[in-house]
């Protein structure tokens, strides 16, 4: 697909939204399905807009709603519920409502969009993450900086980019993505006061040093909620990352607006090798199964043999 399709093309049969920029027919269809407010659209800072641009729209704020029936009120902190037949919260009932952060409502915004607009597939790995630790723990004494598994992840998923470049786009309608000229790659936190997805930019030019150094400040701005606007925003690629022991599996959801995201499960002890397993969703319109295992088999091949030097 073309890296830069024409605005003609591309905002073909499309609408204009008076003083605001041209609307292609699916970003309005989609526009017109989740209730956007028009007002928002007209302030996005883009001459065309595309579905892409209505689903990360979508996931960053509230669209239109009316009061649902049964009582439901929406609130500022949150939802408050009266009784109703479905078990919610009210007298006698045995629950109590409880306001979520607008982290958390952000999130199930993100999480609600991806499942209406994304047919996602999962491939997972199992890879032998020996070498790479073994590399982690050598270049955190050799810095004196913390260097783990996720960092040589998110390196590896940078290089990637040129060989797998579907894998960073943005689905623009049905016969044409996008695709960026440098990977952006967002990386979960979450340290209990919420889930956050910093993004390391042209991260396909950085060392694993210098990866290690920006997830390292971003874990510490997730304890104090401090991010910056730009520091979430312009991801063309998700790694989610699942620490705890014991997990095996992690099926992570694919962002509005990006084609897939990796997840890594924390590495555990198989007999003489120690192992993770890595993992994909994506969007099954941009990529299919044979690029997907592919791309899960570069992924692995790399983080089997990372050597320490050069890193």
């Amino acid at each position: 697909p073309p890296r830069h399709p024409p605005a003609s093309a591309a905002a073909s049969n499309g609408a204009e939204t008076g003083d605001g920029p041209l609307v292609t027919a699916p970003a309005q269809a989609l526009i017109d399905e989740l209730g956007v407010d028009p007002e928002r659209v007209r302030a996005l800072a883009v001459k065309v807009v595309r579905r892409a641009d209505v689903e990360r729209l979508a996931a960053a704020a509230p669209t239109r709603q009316e009061s649902p029936p049964g009582g439901t009120e929406q609130i500022d902190r949150g939802t408050r519920v009266t009784p109703g037949s479905d078990g919610a919260a009210g007298p006698g009932s045995g629950r109590s409502p409880r306001s979520l952060s607008a982290n958390q409502r952000a999130v199930g915004r993100a999480v609600s969009l991806s499942h209406q607009t994304v047919p996602a597939a999962y491939t997972a790995v199992k890879v032998d993450v020996g070498h790479a630790v073994a590399a982690a723990r050598d270049l955190t004494r050799r810095l004196r900086r913390l260097v783990g598994l996720p960092d040589l992840l998110i390196s590896a998923v940078a290089r990637l980019h040129r060989d797998f470049p579907l894998f960073f786009a943005a689905l623009v309608d049905e016969g044409t993505a996008s695709v960026p000229e440098s990977p952006h790659v967002g990386v979960t936190i979450d340290l209990g006061a919420g889930l956050y997805v910093p993004v390391i930019r042209d991260a396909g030019t950085k060392s694993v040093a210098e990866i290690a150094g920006e997830l390292a400040e971003y874990r510490r701005l997730a304890q104090r909620g401090g991010f910056r606007e730009e520091q979430l925003a312009g991801g063309t690629i998700v790694v989610t990352l699942h620490h705890d022991a014991g997990i095996v599996m992690a099926v992570p959801i694919v962002f509005p607006g990006q084609a897939c995201a990796v997840a890594l499960t924390s590495p555990q002890r198989e007999g003489e090798r120690t192992v993770a397993v890595v993992g994909l969703s994506y969007d099954h319109r941009l990529i299919n199964g044979r690029d997907a295992v592919l791309f899960l088999q570069a992924l692995k091949e790399t983080l089997e043999g990372t050597p320490s030097e050069g890193l």
